[in-house]
Parts: C-alpha cells; structure tokens; sequence
C-alpha cells in the first residue's frame, strides 16, 4: 500500500523524515512482513524506485505527515489523504497481525480447516468462550474442519479427486454464507519440506480469493509444531513447518487479515503436556489457545457452572450439525453407491430441526448470561 507526494517535508511525528521539498518519493505503510515483502520480491525495481526513494512508515505517521504539513501541494494532500482515508482500516489490521475482528450481531462464524479445528468442535472450546464473551449477540457457529484437510481441500474429496473436495467446501460455504471465517491449515501441507511451499502458497491464494466472495473478516490460525514425544523426534518437522507458518503470516498481513499465533510466550505448562500424542490438542491445548484471543483474555461474567453447561450444549450441537453434513455413509446416500440407500438420503434433513433445539438451548444460556 503505496502514495507518491511531491513536496514533503518533515513529517510532524519525526519519524517520517526530511525530505527535499523538490524530490518525489514513494511511502509505503510499515510492517516488517510487509517491508520484506516489497524489498525481496523485485517490486521496487518494476515500479522503477530504488531505495533511497522509498519511506517505509507507520498508517499513523503517514497520517500526520499529510494532515499537518503545509508545505504539501493541494492537489497531492487531497489524493493522499482520500486514499489513506479508503485504505486506513486494512492497513492498521495489516499492520498488526493479531489484531482481534469483532463479533457482531448476527454473525455466522465458519471454523474451516484441518484437524485442530475438527476437534475444536469435539471440545467446544474457543465456540464456548467466545459466545460467553458476548451473551448479549446472536451468534451462528458452523465447524467444517475436517481431519487431515489441506488447502487443496483433498480429504474432502471422498472417492473423487482432490478438486472435488475443494468444490465440496466452496459449497458448503455458500450454503452457511459466513460473515466470519476462522482458518487454520498448513500442519499436512508442511510434510512436503521447501519443495511444497511455492505450490502451497499458490493455493492459498486461490483459497483466500474464494474466501473472499463470502467475508474478508478472515482470521488465520498459526500452524502448531510438533511437541517432544517418546515415540518421534519433531525437530525435522517443526524446522519444516517454519516456512509455511511464514507463507500464511504473510498472506494473513498481505490481506489485511487477523492472525492468531498459538506459541505463547512464557507459556505455564509445555506444549507436550497439552497434548495426548505429541501433535494433537487436548483440552488443556484448546484453552491455551483461547487465552491469546484478546477479547478471551478479561474475565468471564459468567459462572463457571454456566459456562460448563454451555459448553457441552455446544458440543452436543456440533456432534449433530457433523453428522447433519457428514454422514458416516455418504457413499451409500450420495456417491456411487447411493442406488443401495439413496432413498435414506431424505432423512439427513431431520437433523435440521436437532440442531435448532439445541441453537434455542444455547440462545436460553446466553441469556441467563447476559443477566449476570
């Protein structure tokens, strides 16, 4: 995110820089990934700049460089200032890729991607806490992870091919019409080393451009290593994950995505104790991550009783909207064998109102909440 002014002098922060009231220079908003991003991939060089023509600021300091320096020629204050005025908000999300998105009234939040957000639905822990952290909004969670997923979508695919998975989910999401998506891949993809970045990031490209038709409150998940195990050494694989952690990070910020990474700092307990094998969460795991969310870190009005019926009404529901959308035998009710038990196919519809008794069930706690 770029504007050339021709003029500029001292920014009024300081940090901007002198420069010649004569020259033209190029400013790009700052963020580390972002500065990489422009330096390493050539982009300086096609736009014929080299890098004594670039400053790399703050959205902050760009704004007050343009609202508090006179010696900017009208014209070029007016165009400046529209377009940071368009372009404010994604940069300060971009700028700070843990910056949280709100949940408003209404929402239809969609957890999509591998494994962890599967067993998400099996704990119920970071749907339970958010929907305790705003009683008084009406919320729709959805979980579409699916175990051993990657952005091709191929564990999707059943008995097809891999593209047929990946149009599943592009379904599927029409169907739910999020307004808001939680991301988590790039655990499975990693096993494929340096060799499967290009094609992965390439991938995810295309994922967030598909994405987008929906929502572009988007918020990635960082992959999480392996921990230390008795039966594997994950340092080959963790060393391995690293680029594609970085391949998400810079796409999430690149958007103007939130993005929540999983390896707190200063961590009470290892990661190894907050797994049952290694590379699976328990429930200990899905708590340490619900506490780097910001809007999980004050404390629940709630009590915990509450929360706890909560919580497994929010299991039992994801249990029945699963099955509502992945019948164990799909095979027989939809795919090549459905001329066996195709005619059972009606019956998935039943779990629809299943699952709004339990949505009302839900709806009724949170407004016990509320009045706490």
């Amino acid at each position: 995110m770029g504007w050339r002014m021709s003029g500029v002098g001292k920014g009024a922060s300081g940090i901007v820089g002198s420069v010649e009231a004569t020259s033209s220079t190029f400013f790009l908003i700052n963020s580390r990934h972002r500065r990489e991003f422009f330096l390493r991939g050539g982009y300086l060089k096609r736009w014929g700049l080299n890098s004594s023509e670039v400053r790399f600021v703050s959205p902050a300091d760009l704004y007050l460089a343009i609202v508090f320096n006179m010696p900017l020629r009208p014209l070029a204050a007016l165009l400046c200032w529209s377009m940071l005025a368009a372009a404010l908000p994604d940069c300060l999300r971009a700028a700070d890729p843990t910056a949280w998105l709100e949940l408003k009234d209404g929402d239809r939040v969609v957890f999509l991607g591998n494994t962890f957000l599967e067993r998400e639905g099996r704990y119920g822990i970071l749907e339970t806490l958010l929907t305790a952290r705003y009683p008084d909004l009406k919320l729709t969670f959805r979980n579409l992870g699916w175990s051993g997923d990657t952005v091709w979508g191929e564990a999707r695919a059943y008995f097809g091919k891999p593209e047929d998975g990946y149009k599943h989910m592009q379904e599927l999401l029409v169907e739910l019409k999020p307004t808001m998506i939680f991301v988590a891949y790039g655990n499975n993809e990693a096993h494929a080393g340096n060799d499967g970045v290009q094609a992965f990031d390439t991938q995810l490209r295309r994922l967030c451009d598909d994405l987008e038709k929906h929502t572009k409150r988007i918020m990635f998940i960082e992959p999480i290593p392996y921990a230390a195990h008795a039966s594997f050494d994950p340092a080959e694989y963790n060393e391995k994950l690293k680029a594609y952690a970085q391949a998400i990070k810079t796409t999430a910020v690149a958007r103007g995505y939130a993005y929540l990474p999983t390896q707190v700092e200063h961590d009470e307990a290892p990661l190894a104790k907050q797994t049952y094998d290694g590379v699976h969460f328990d429930k200990a795991g899905y708590q340490r991550v619900a506490r780097v969310l910001p809007p999980l870190q004050e404390k629940l009005r709630a009590a915990p009783e509450l929360i706890e019926t909560l919580r497994q009404t929010i299991v039992a529901k994801n249990e029945l909207f699963f099955h509502r959308w992945r019948p164990q035998n799909q095979t027989y009710l939809f795919g090549f064998r459905k001329h066996e038990q195709g005619q059972n196919a009606k019956e998935i519809a039943e779990f629809d109102p299943l699952i709004a008794e339990k949505e009302q069930a839900i709806a009724a706690l949170m407004k016990a909440m509320s009045r706490k």
